[in-house]
């Protein structure tokens, strides 16, 4: 009987798998060119620049200018402080805004290092740790039923408010477990469970268009018989609070982007147009209603639509953030296809 020598059935073992494993490299290489060559190839149409980036450290304050931020889930981001972090409670439970408490305007908040520092008008300013207090509770805030939960920042802080307003029983809050936007009615359809946010009224990203703004202006002055070329602008993105300022496009085309890119990284996902309400009537430097001007009903006159909200006119975006990165003053803004 002859055998088969060992060195001979090991070659041919190795041989064996070698070929194995190549015609396994194929065929998951080939699996995975199908699953690509399968998908709707990305196109980025430039539309524009980032203008401006903004954030509110304190929710329904001035507004702090950034050359640029970093894009979170919660919101944008800067020096790890959150857009809308902080929020002005009473002890209901009520949030305070320029809504019934337009003053809160003229208060300048910034934050330097681990401290808030705030400033206004007649008042002596003040800087405390932005940190909250050890063993601080938990206090359940919601937000247009979008509920949450802050702690207590130094009261002393609470306090300065309390004068300012003349309202007592004040709390500050840091934002400590976050919202989602899935419950707000009119983003039910495009937002996901994991879309989440910081003290924003309804979603984390909000953006608004340079040429937008300047046409309502237009309009504001159409309506009132001003010759708008030589009356100096009296509306500017700080009537509309949003975080990114985009310049380039015709007005309102942000009406029908469903995703952007900012920069090389950064993708946001339509959630839905951005409703508008009294704060838009309150003059920034003045901490006042503007006596002579609506802007809310000017608004109302032509951007109203039904089938989106219920009798609120709309200005802007709101989005949600699908991939995170950091954006700058001057980055490209392309429309997703």
């Amino acid at each position: 009987m002859n055998y088969i020598n060992s060195d001979v059935i090991k070659v041919f073992a190795q041989r064996f798998i070698e070929v194995g494993v190549v015609a396994a490299g194929v065929y998951y290489f080939m699996k995975f060119y199908r699953l690509k060559s399968n998908e709707h190839p990305i196109n980025l149409v430039k539309i524009g620049t980032v203008d401006k980036i903004v954030y509110y450290p304190l929710k329904s304050c001035q507004p702090v200018e950034v050359d640029r931020a970093e894009c979170t889930k919660l919101g944008l981001k800067i020096n790890g402080v959150l857009d809308r972090q902080f929020i002005i409670v009473t002890k209901s439970g009520e949030f305070l805004t320029q809504r019934l408490y337009p003053s809160l305007s003229l208060v300048r908040c910034t934050i330097d290092g681990d401290y808030i520092h705030v400033s206004a008008p007649n008042m002596k300013s003040l800087k405390v740790s932005m940190h909250s207090t050890p063993n601080a509770p938990l206090v359940d805030v919601s937000v247009w039923n979008m509920p949450g939960k802050g702690r207590c920042i130094d009261p002393t802080l609470a306090a300065w408010f309390e004068e300012y307003l003349g309202k007592s029983d004040l709390f500050v809050l840091s934002i400590a477990d976050p919202r989602k936007s899935i419950n707000y009615h009119l983003f039910k359809n495009a937002a996901l469970s994991s879309d989440i946010l910081s003290f924003a009224d309804a979603s984390p990203y909000q953006i608004n268009n340079c040429a937008t703004i300047t046409d309502v202006e237009h309009h504001l002055s159409f309506n009132k018989g001003i010759d708008v070329e030589s009356n100096k602008p009296r509306l500017s993105y700080r009537n509309f609070r949003p975080n990114i300022m985009v310049s380039g496009p015709g007005a309102y085309t942000e009406d029908t982007w469903h995703r952007i890119q900012i920069g090389d990284s950064v993708r946001l996902r339509l959630l839905g147009p951005t409703t508008r309400c009294v704060m838009t009537t309150v003059d920034p430097d003045s901490g006042a209603m503007y006596p002579d001007i609506n802007v809310l009903n000017t608004l109302a006159s032509y951007r109203i639509n039904p089938a989106i909200s219920k009798g609120s006119p709309t200005c802007g975006i709101s989005m949600a953030i699908d991939q995170l990165g950091s954006i700058a003053v001057g980055d490209p803004i392309y429309v997703i296809n």
